[in-house]
């Protein structure tokens, strides 16, 4: 939950002795163009059906007492709130029929498959997609030599080259040229 309050911006006056107008948007203008703005630049996102489930309610807000809203039209927060999920739950769908699409069409690169697609199929616990079976989340962890962020299931520092493994490094026969 965010506070969008209302604020103001200054139009520079073409006669330099006048001073500068000052503008001022009201916080429902502010937030609705926040969301848009938001919503608008993601991928699969129409801005009907099918967006990330975020929305805004005018007015001021507690967590405990926003269960109570109740917009113009009728509408309670709870039935916002599912609105919102739904328009969430069909954005995710799309980016994995998209996801679908763009597997097939590259021949099963991996690559083609952004994470949003892959974070939406597991959120619909689609773990069943072939460009699923790729998709490892890696934590980094800093290097013990150099301090870098690396990958922990890499034997070796692609920084400093510090072997991180030792047990890995000889099983996958690493071997550094001695420089005397």
């Amino acid at each position: 939950m965010y506070t969008v309050e209302p604020t103001s911006y200054f139009i520079p006056s073409i006669n330099e002795r006048q001073p500068p107008t000052e503008v001022q948007v009201n916080s429902v203008m502010l937030a609705e163009s926040i969301v848009k703005d938001y919503c608008i630049g993601i991928y699969e996102c129409n801005m009907t059906d099918k967006m990330p489930g975020i929305f805004f309610i005018p007015g001021e807000w507690t967590r405990k007492n926003i269960q109570s809203y109740t917009d113009p039209a009728g509408k309670t927060f709870q039935v916002i709130l599912d609105d919102a999920k739904q328009k969430q739950k069909n954005w995710y769908m799309a980016l994995v029929q998209s996801a679908d699409v763009l597997w097939a069409r590259s021949g099963g690169n991996p690559k083609t498959i952004s994470d949003d697609s892959r974070l939406a199929a597991e959120s619909l616990q689609l773990k069943d997609k072939p460009w699923m079976q790729d998709f490892i989340t890696v934590s980094l962890i800093n290097c013990k030599s150099c301090g870098e962020l690396v990958n922990p299931t890499y034997p070796v520092c692609k920084h400093c080259h510090a072997i991180l493994d030792a047990k890995k490094a000889k099983e996958l026969d690493i071997q550094f040229a001695v420089v005397k």
